[in-house]
Parts: structure tokens; C-alpha cells; sequence
């Protein structure tokens, strides 16, 4: 996803972009706007779009690099989830349960 800075002066619509939709706006102050709105870029925003987007007041800038911890050192990726299967046991006690689950009544003794 290509990312670049808004270096203009002032506050220019950037036509066939929308936010959420082909482009995401991140604004040097303020909230970003809505989805699917015309994305109206203003000074020191950044711009990420889709495809590649020439505007003259566009300039490309580095993909945001990967986190890292204090020491600079790259984190590591998380371990992967391994599943487990789980194993169906007889319930002793199963018949002895109504249909919500809980006990059934004593059968009265003679």
C-alpha cells in the first residue's frame, strides 16, 4: 500500500479517493474522517491508497516500519496457535440430569 505526506500548504481534495474505500487518511491533527468520504488532504497528513496515486503535492514516504522493542530490537512474531482436539468422555452422571442440566429428582424408594 503505497503511503505518502501531504507537503502543501493548503487543503486539497484528492479526487477518486476515499476513505476506507481505496485510500486511508491518518490527519496531522484531528480525527480522520468518515468512511467512504472524499478524502480532503491537509498539511503534514498522511495519505495511504491502494494503487499508486501522482498528485504533485504527494510526496512518497516509507511504509511505516515493522514495530520494534526499547532496545531497537525487531519483535518476534507471535507463536503460532497450534489446536487441540478435544476427546468426548462418557459422563457417568448423564442420565441422572434433566434436558437443562440439572440433577433429576431422586426416584422416591419404596
Amino acid at each position: 500500500m503505497p503511503q505518502y505526506h501531504f507537503t502543501g500548504i493548503y487543503p486539497r481534495v484528492l479526487i477518486g479517493l476515499s476513505q476506507g474505500v481505496n485510500a486511508d487518511l491518518t490527519p496531522a491533527e484531528g480525527e480522520a474522517p468518515v468512511h467512504g468520504v472524499t478524502i480532503e488532504a491537509r498539511p503534514g497528513d498522511v495519505v495511504r491508497t491502494d494503487e499508486p496515486y501522482e498528485h504533485p503535492e504527494l510526496a512518497e514516504a516509507p511504509v511505516d516500519p515493522p514495530p520494534t522493542e526499547s532496545d531497537g530490537a525487531p519483535i518476534p512474531a507471535p507463536e503460532p496457535v497450534v489446536p487441540i482436539q478435544l476427546v468426548a468422555t462418557e459422563d457417568p452422571a448423564h442420565d441422572a440430569m434433566t434436558a437443562e442440566g440439572a440433577p433429576a429428582p431422586a426416584e422416591p424408594t419404596a
